[in-house]
């Protein structure tokens, strides 16, 4: 990834990883986790605590992505780097289904569908790699992950 990208291409993804990783704990806050364990104990629960987690990871996705678009801008960082946090930071929205939809699946006991999944998204991970190997840049790799 450095090779391809060179020394200012590889920085720049890695201010956005770090930015977009350090402040993607915001849109967790461990409801996954609860949603988990409240479905062990009881499943008639499940329907309804998957759409409050969810209702409540779309709310937290937003803040989020506002909380790290706008301190990447108030930074002053180019816009190479806005837009790709912009491209990560709109995953988060798509992670605010898939993580109670995961926590539901594992509440239920069904850790096979879980690995499968699981499987599915690092091979996507490594398909960023072949974006680099064609020459593009740290923002379409950004697209992919």
């Amino acid at each position: 990834m450095v090779r391809q990208l060179g020394n200012s291409g590889y920085g720049n993804y890695s201010v956005v990883t770090a930015l977009t990783g350090l402040l993607s704990v915001l849109g967790d806050m461990v409801s996954a986790q609860y949603m988990s364990r409240e479905i062990a104990r009881d499943r008639e629960k499940a329907l309804s605590l998957f759409w409050d987690v969810t209702a409540l990871r779309v709310i937290l996705a937003i803040i989020t992505a506002l909380v790290t678009t706008g301190s990447a801008i108030a930074q002053g960082y180019e816009p190479d780097i806005v837009i790709a946090i912009a491209i990560i930071i709109a995953g988060y929205l798509f992670q605010a289904v898939l993580a109670p939809l995961n926590g539901t699946i594992a509440g239920h006991e069904r850790l096979d569908i879980l690995s499968v999944l699981a499987i599915v998204g690092q091979v996507i991970f490594m398909a960023a790699a072949l974006f680099l190997l064609a020459g593009y840049n740290f923002v379409w790799v950004a697209v992919h992950l």
